[in-house]
């Protein structure tokens, strides 16, 4: 898991399955707060774990 390719495939798939939930979040959920509720929490969840890696991997140059 610690592998930055990892990183960039789980990243990847991550994207095109949120492109593919663009239409129908757009056409079907969009009066859904449940929906909504999740899409918020998964946005601040990743960023959250986004700046984490981001912290360690530059933890880890200063180290060098």
């Amino acid at each position: 898991m610690n592998n930055p390719m990892t990183h960039v495939r789980m990243n990847q798939i991550a994207m095109v399955i949120w492109a593919i939930l663009v239409i129908p979040t757009m056409l079907i959920w969009k009066d859904s707060l449940p929906w909504i509720v999740f899409m918020s929490w998964y946005a601040i969840f990743v960023s959250h774990g986004t700046a984490w890696i981001a912290a360690r991997a530059e933890v880890a140059a200063n180290e060098s």
